[in-house]
């Protein structure tokens, strides 16, 4: 009876070392893609957490004090590289004692082989005039 070497043959070992290419070539294209989403969701929240807190502070500021219209706020300090532009828009309700706020907070991205793209992100609340 003739007995079967133990191991691997060099076939084997190269099929299997081929393989193993195959799926880290798969795993490695998948990187930057992640990396990018990854970058574009931090921006997103970032986004949201300037609006939220003006949102916040126009809350806690006098009803009065809060002008109608259309505004381009002045720039903001860069967080983490990223510059955000915000445009507020603030409209009386007809009782007078309601204020609709709309903040527009945009940002440039980068895009991965697509240049550079404008992202926004828009965060709207009502402020009610409290009689003290």
């Amino acid at each position: 009876m003739r007995r079967r070497p133990r191991g691997l043959s060099l076939i084997e070992t190269i099929f299997a070392t081929f393989i193993l290419g195959l799926v880290g070539m798969a795993l490695i294209s998948v990187l930057p893609t992640s990396v990018m989403a990854e970058k574009r969701s931090q921006n997103r929240i970032m986004g949201e957490n300037v609006a939220m807190s003006l949102l916040e502070r126009y809350r806690v500021e006098s009803f009065d004090a809060l002008a109608d219209g259309d505004v381009d706020l002045p720039d903001r300090p860069p967080v983490n590289g990223v510059a955000f532009k915000v445009h507020r828009t603030v409209t009386l309700s007809t009782s007078g004692r309601l204020k609709r706020v709309r903040l527009a907070v945009s940002w440039d991205e980068a895009g991965w082989g697509r240049g550079q793209s404008t992202r926004q992100v828009v965060v709207e609340g009502l402020i009610y005039r409290v009689n003290r």
